[in-house]
């Protein structure tokens, strides 16, 4: 019988296949009592199956959990990553006079999540967004339109991922921005908008001209529903 020979580099890419399924068997296994580790979602490659906001739980201890979450935003693992998005969640829902005070320090860190290519994360960060958008948007500080800030680069973010194709991220960050529309007040909303109108990605153009045609429609509607009640 003719003996085969196998080449280091295959035996490195059985080593590499077999720790790959390892891996995969041991994040689709958590232990029984950890009730905490896929507390919001199950994972599936790199799918999350996310809870819905009316779903979200109050956390224990907020004033604690308050003093980490930035450290916790920042971890280079991507599913503590989730997880620590999540709570950002629960504070928006549940807590979200302490998400305020610091939400300047975590926008820059949800825009980070955006980008990352795993769309777990990705798709976290913008329901992230979409929760904090519905509880704060009456109370962010916005500064002067000259002035850039974070949130103007988180807009243009969730523009971007809404003129994409990848189909489930655009489908929730259209959903957020017209939370946003709703949420935020339009004299701020508006004036940072109108900044991409001209944008050079024509879909993020297109994008930001479609929410503001959806804020002014909405505030016709408000001023229309107003001059009935004044009348009656």
């Amino acid at each position: 019988m003719k003996a085969h020979c196998v080449d280091s580099n295959t035996l490195d890419g059985f080593r590499i296949l077999h720790f790959w399924t390892w891996t995969a068997q041991s994040v689709h296994e958590p232990a029984e009592n950890d009730d905490d580790t896929l507390h919001f979602f199950t994972l599936e490659s790199d799918q999350l199956q996310h809870i819905s906001s009316v779903d979200l739980e109050p956390l224990p201890d907020p004033d604690a959990k308050i003093k980490d979450l930035l450290i916790e935003l920042e971890s280079n693992d991507w599913v503590e990553s989730c997880r620590a998005l999540n709570d950002v969640r629960r504070f928006a829902v549940h807590h979200s006079p302490l998400l305020l005070k610091i939400w300047e320090k975590v926008m820059p860190i949800i825009l980070t999540a955006m980008k990352s290519r795993r769309t777990a994360v990705c798709k976290t960060s913008i329901l992230a967004c979409s929760d904090a958008f519905s509880r704060l948007g009456q109370v962010f500080p916005f500064p002067e339109k000259e002035q850039k800030s974070a949130f103007d680069d988180l807009l243009l973010q969730l523009l971007l991922k809404a003129s994409q194709d990848k189909g489930f991220v655009r489908e929730e960050a259209e959903k957020a921005l017209e939370v946003m529309a709703v949420s935020i007040p339009r004299i701020h909303l508006l004036q940072k908008l109108e900044l991409f109108v001209n944008h050079n990605n024509i879909r993020v153009g297109a994008k930001a001209a479609a929410i503001i045609s959806k804020c002014v429609g909405s505030e016709e509607k408000i001023n229309h529903a107003e001059a009935s009640c004044s009348k009656n």
